[in-house]
C-alpha cells in the first residue's frame, strides 16, 4: 500500500469509492464543521464592523470618506485575490489554502484590535481579508471534495445556515460589545476561533485530506490577473475621486477602458484564461452577473450609511443600533429558502429575481421618509424588506446560471458570481463615504461634513441622497434581470 492512501491508490489520484466512503464516515464532519465555522467566522466579522464603523469614526476623528475604506479595502482584497487563491488550491491543495485562510484570518483580527489610527487598522484588515477570500475560494470546494453527491445539496444548505448565522448574531454581538466595551473587543472574538479552527484543520483534516485531494497544476493567467487586480483598483478610485476633482475622474476613466481593452486582449490569447470569454458574450450570463452587482451595490449603500444615521440622528445606543440592523439578515434567512423552493418549482428566475429586485426598490422609497422622528419600528420593517427582496432576487439569480453554463464552466461561473457580489459590496461602500461627503457639501453649500460639528438637516439630505443612488441602481439592476432569456 502506498503512502497517504487507504488503498493504495496514489495520492493525488482520484479516490476510489473505499477511500471515499472511509473519508466520509470517519472525517467528513470535520471538514464541514472546519468550512461551516469558517464561514460564520467570516461573515460575523463582516456583520459586526459595519455596526462598529460609527464608534471607530469617533475614536479616531476621522471622516466618513476615510472610514468607508475599513470596509473598502477589505472588500477589494477579497475581489482581487479570489481568482489567485482558487487556482493556488487547485494546485498545492485546498485544504492547506482554507487551512492558511484561518490562521492569516485570526493574525489578522489580532492586528486590527490592536490598530492605533485609521490606515493601521485599514492594513491590518487587508490582512485579514486575504485569510477570509482564502476561505471563500476554497471552502465549498472542499465541501464537495469529501461528501457523497447524493449528501451535498443538503451540505451546501447547512453551510448556508452558518452564514446566515454570522450575519444574524454580528449586529446583536457588536452592539453588545460596544455599549460594554469599545470596538477592538470585536475583533479579540474572533481569535479563539481562529485559534480552534486552525488545530482542527492542522491536526485534524489536513493529514486525511492530503490522500484524496487531486491536484490541478495548470499555469496560472498571470497576465489576466494582474490587469485583473489594476481594474479593481482603478474602479474603487473611480468611485472615490467622481464629483471632487474633474480631471482625476477623466484620468481614472481612461486608464479603466485602457485596462478594459488589455484585459479583453490577454484573455483572447490565455490558455486557461481567469474569465472566459464565451460567458461574457452569453447574454443570460452578464445580465445576471451584472444585476448581482447592481443589488449588493445598493444593499452596502444602506449598511454603510444607516448606523451612522441612527447614531447621529437618532442617537441610538450601539446595542440599538445592533437590534435595528438586525433585521435585514433576519429576513436574508427567512426568505433565501422560500425563494430557492420557488425557483425549484418554476425553474425560472426572471420574474422571481425581478421581483426581488422590485421589493427592494420599494424597501429604498420607503427609507427616504427617515427623519429626525422615525421609529425603530419603521427603520426595520424598510431594513427587512429590503433583505427580503434581495434574498427573493439572489438565489434564483445564482442558480439559474449555473444549471444554464456548461459543467466545465460550472467552477469559474460561481466564482464569477462571488465576485460581482464583492464588487458590489465594495463600489457600494466607496459610493457611500465619497457620496456623501460631495452630497453634504452641495447641500451645506461648501459646508464639508464634520463629525463634532453635524448640521442634522444636511445629514438627513445627504443620506436621503444616497438612497436615491441605491434606489436607481436596484431599478437598473430589475431592468436587466427582465431582459434575460429563459431558453437555455
Amino acid at each position: 500500500m502506498k503512502a497517504g492512501s487507504l488503498c493504495g491508490n496514489p495520492p493525488f489520484s482520484l479516490p476510489c469509492k473505499i477511500c471515499m466512503a472511509h473519508f466520509s464516515d470517519r472525517n467528513s464532519l470535520q471538514c464541514f464543521l472546519m468550512v461551516a465555522f469558517g464561514v460564520f467566522l467570516s461573515t460575523l466579522d463582516s456583520s459586526m464592523i459595519n455596526v462598529a464603523l460609527p464608534e471607530i469614526m469617533h475614536d479616531f476623528q476621522e471622516e466618513l470618506k476615510r472610514v468607508d475604506l475599513i470596509v473598502v479595502a477589505y472588500l477589494m482584497v477579497i475581489s482581487i485575490t479570489l481568482v489567485f487563491w482558487g487556482r493556488l488550491g487547485d494546485t498545492v491543495g485546498k485544504g492547506k489554502i482554507y487551512a492558511g485562510g484561518i490562521c492569516l484570518f485570526g493574525m489578522g483580527a489580532l492586528l486590527c484590535s490592536l490598530s492605533q489610527n485609521l490606515w493601521q487598522l485599514v492594513l491590518t484588515r487587508s490582512i485579514q481579508a486575504c485569510g477570509a477570500g482564502m476561505m471563500m475560494a476554497t471552502g465549498p470546494a472542499l465541501i464537495k471534495l469529501v461528501t457523497p453527491v447524493e449528501n451535498l445539496g443538503k451540505m451546501l444548505g447547512l453551510v448556508g445556515i452558518a452564514t446566515s448565522a454570522g450575519l444574524t448574531c454580528g449586529p446583536v454581538i457588536s452592539g453588545y460589545l460596544l455599549t460594554h466595551y469599545s470596538w477592538r473587543a470585536i475583533f479579540f472574538v474572533s481569535l479563539p476561533v481562529s485559534l480552534l479552527l486552525a488545530l482542527l484543520a492542522i491536526f485534524g483534516v489536513l493529514p486525511k485530506l492530503t490522500a484524496f485531494e487531486k491536484r490541478h497544476p495548470f499555469p496560472f493567467d498571470w497576465k489576466g490577473g494582474i490587469v485583473w487586480m489594476l481594474l479593481v483598483i482603478c474602479s474603487v478610485c473611480f468611485f472615490k475621486v467622481v464629483g471632487i476633482s474633474i480631471i482625476g475622474t477623466l484620468l481614472v476613466t481612461l486608464l479603466i477602458a485602457v485596462l478594459v481593452v488589455v484585459f479583453i486582449r490577454v484573455e483572447r490569447h490565455a490558455d486557461r484564461p481567469i474569465l472566459p470569454l464565451q460567458l461574457v458574450s452569453n447574454r443570460y450570463f452578464w445580465t445576471a452577473t451584472i444585476a448581482a452587482s447592481l443589488a449588493f451595490s445598493a444593499l452596502f449603500i444602506v449598511i454603510i450609511l444607516l448606523p451612522f444615521f441612527l447614531k447621529i440622528i437618532l442617537n441610538y445606543t450601539p446595542d440599538a443600533i445592533g437590534l435595528t440592523m438586525m433585521a435585514l439578515p433576519v429576513s436574508l434567512v427567512l426568505f433565501s429558502p422560500l425563494s430557492g423552493w420557488i425557483f425549484d418549482t418554476t425553474g425560472s428566475a426572471r420574474y422571481v429575481s425581478s421581483t426581488g429586485l422590485f421589493l427592494g426598490a420599494i424597501a429604498v422609497c420607503m427609507m427616504l421618509r427617515f427623519g429626525d422622528q422615525t421609529s425603530q419600528a419603521y427603520i426595520a420593517f424598510c431594513l427587512g424588506l429590503l433583505g427580503c427582496g434581495v434574498s427573493i432576487f439572489l438565489t434564483p439569480n445564482s442558480a439559474s446560471v449555473l444549471t444554464r453554463v456548461q459543467q466545465r464552466f460550472a467552477g469559474i461561473s460561481a466564482g464569477i458570481l462571488a465576485t460581482a457580489r464583492n464588487f458590489g459590496m465594495m463600489s457600494g461602500a466607496a459610493i457611500a463615504g465619497a457620496g456623501f461627503t460631495l452630497a453634504y457639501r452641495t447641500i451645506g453649500h461648501g459646508k464639508e461634513y464634520s463629525a463634532v460639528d453635524v448640521q442634522p438637516e444636511n445629514f438627513i439630505g445627504a443620506t436621503h441622497f444616497l438612497f436615491i443612488v441605491a434606489l436607481l441602481l436596484l431599478a437598473i439592476g430589475c431592468g436587466l434581470s427582465i431582459m434575460r432569456q429563459e431558453q437555455v
